[in-house]
């Protein structure tokens, strides 16, 4: 049923994308992942796609959803897309569980594939990923020009993770934090992020923020791009 390129161009292979499982409208399937390790962190990509195939135009978006965080792709003619949930830890037996289901004006979603990306940087850095995202409710990644922030999560501890779509490789990125007062509590600057969609992870230990609120700003060429408020809770 899905979008078939004629010659491998989409985002996925065309066998991948011709072919899905699909749901009526607010069904919900759940798939529980197994095998996973606690010291690692894993990115989940989603994808779906339909077509001309044998349906017509129509809302098709499927929401993908990991421990309460959603993302949402709409399926119809798809072959540039897919959307992440990431910075997701396992649970105490190495599983975590996907719940799909539609939007409420959804006539069915599409599921063709599954993406499950591994990475062990716990402790600080950036993970990234240049695959085409759609923009959603919940993880405000915009796949054009404008670069978006979504923070995560939020009350945090001490790490905190940036996801944000940045529209070239030349751009000058780095995040800073603020108390409410202004001051600057904590500064990372980083010597090169690629274009498409990146997650940042600062390790603020070291800034020994105490209990209360601030603010994340995601600078790009030395200007604000975009800040967030948000809570540290001490231990």
């Amino acid at each position: 049923a899905g979008v078939n390129t004629g010659n491998n161009s989409g985002i996925a292979p065309d066998l991948a994308q011709q072919s899905d499982y699909w749901l009526d409208k607010l069904q919900l399937s759940t798939f529980r992942i197994s095998g996973l390790s606690q010291t690692k962190r894993y990115r989940f990509g989603f994808l779906g796609s339909s077509s001309t195939a044998g349906w017509f135009k129509g809302n098709y978006t499927c929401a993908y959803t990991i421990n309460a965080r959603t993302v949402y792709l709409n399926s119809w003619m798809n072959s540039s897309k897919i959307v992440y949930i990431g910075d997701v830890v396992p649970n105490t037996s190495g599983q975590v569980v996907l719940n799909f289901s539609t939007t409420a004006n959804a006539d069915y979603g599409f599921n063709a594939g599954i993406i499950i990306e591994e990475y062990g940087d716990t402790q600080g850095g950036t993970v990234m990923n240049t695959a085409s995202l759609d923009q959603s409710d919940s993880l405000a990644v915009n796949a054009g020009a404008e670069t978006k922030l979504f923070i995560y999560p939020n009350p945090f501890t001490g790490l905190i993770s940036l996801d944000f779509y940045n529209p070239s490789g030349d751009n000058k990125i780095s995040a800073e934090i603020y108390d409410l007062s202004g001051r600057l509590t904590y500064r990372h600057n980083y010597s090169y992020i690629p274009a498409g969609h990146n997650t940042l992870r600062l390790n603020t230990m070291e800034a020994k923020l105490s209990t209360g609120v601030y603010v994340v700003a995601l600078k790009v060429n030395g200007r604000i791009a975009q800040a967030v408020k948000v809570t540290s809770i001490r231990n």
